[in-house]
């Protein structure tokens, strides 16, 4: 089920207290991008005019009435320190600027580059490719793989990447199972949307250990640039 009450009351709750200051909020992760489940976090940002060490006490009282599920992970950063450089090397603001939904406000101006979002779904799919490596090398078991640690570490943010070579390629952004498959030719690319799809719905009756492999070989390609 989608938070809808409980992010318009956060939204408020900010905006109360925050006025003018409060620039933007954004949601990101799991909810924009259609593949949440009962245990996932929000992922939101707040981007401030500025932010001093008592607004970030302000913000935690506040977060204080939202505990529980589902779990609240927010963000804040000032609109000065999004694009610097040091804080684009952390988070990158593709995940803002293209993944985000705009909650309330407007995000400074920015448009990010071809290039720019070409280097950060390769960054992703090299960290997949080590994640992926490291499960076939340890020799995790299909009980190990189905637990979960796969889905986290290798196969979501693999569709992630997906999506942004979609948007390289079309210039559309899919932000649907449906419209990923739609927009995707590669053959072990739509197998591990197919099998996504099935773990989410709990459907999955294949192999653990094979699409791991599967994983492995697609995300070596995705992350050569």
């Amino acid at each position: 089920m989608f938070p809808d009450y409980k992010l318009v009351s956060i939204k408020q709750s900010l905006v109360n207290v925050f006025g003018s200051e409060l620039n933007a909020i954004v949601l990101t992760g799991s909810y924009v991008k259609g593949d949440y489940h009962s245990e996932s976090d929000i992922d939101l940002w707040g981007i401030f005019s500025s932010l001093q060490i008592n607004d970030l006490k302000k913000i935690a009282e506040i977060m204080k009435n939202y505990a529980g599920n589902p779990e609240i992970n927010i963000q804040c950063i000032s609109s000065d320190e999004l694009l610097t450089k040091p804080f684009k090397n952390c988070f990158s603001p593709v995940q803002l600027y293209v993944d985000g939904i705009v909650l309330h406000g407007k995000l400074p101006s920015y448009i990010p580059y071809n290039s720019e979002i070409r280097n950060y779904a390769a960054s992703i799919a090299s960290e997949v490719f080590m994640s992926s490596r490291h499960y076939i090398t340890a020799g995790e078991s299909e009980e190990n793989l189905s637990a979960g640690r796969l889905l986290k570490w290798v196969i979501k943010p693999l569709s992630w990447v997906f999506r942004y070579n979609v948007l390289l390629k079309s210039s559309l952004f899919p932000r649907t199972f449906k419209d990923l498959a739609m927009y995707t030719s590669d053959e072990k690319e739509l197998k591990i949307i197919g099998a996504y799809m099935e773990i989410l719905n709990r459907k999955f009756e294949g192999s653990f250990i094979f699409l791991n492999e599967l994983c492995h070989q697609t995300s070596l390609k995705l992350s050569k640039i």
